[in-house]
């Protein structure tokens, strides 16, 4: 990435692309609805309205629907 090497900024987000992820197959055709509801179970833990454990079980039962299992 071009001026990687001098800025900082870009430093972090050139080192981040070492591990990178893009979903494929069926999760790429429902990502931006996984990803929602992934984002919404996290603003829940955060915000205190539910625990992680059960935010991590609703968001996967969202996501399950969503993909249709």
């Amino acid at each position: 990435m071009p001026g990687a090497v001098t800025d900082p900024v870009r430093a972090v987000f050139a080192d981040q692309l070492v591990n990178a992820w893009a979903p494929t197959g069926e999760t790429a055709l429902h990502s931006t609805e996984a990803l929602t509801i992934v984002q919404q179970a996290l603003q829940a833990v955060v915000s205190g309205s539910a625990s992680a454990a059960d935010a991590a079980a609703e968001a996967q039962a969202a996501i399950d629907e969503a993909m249709g299992r």
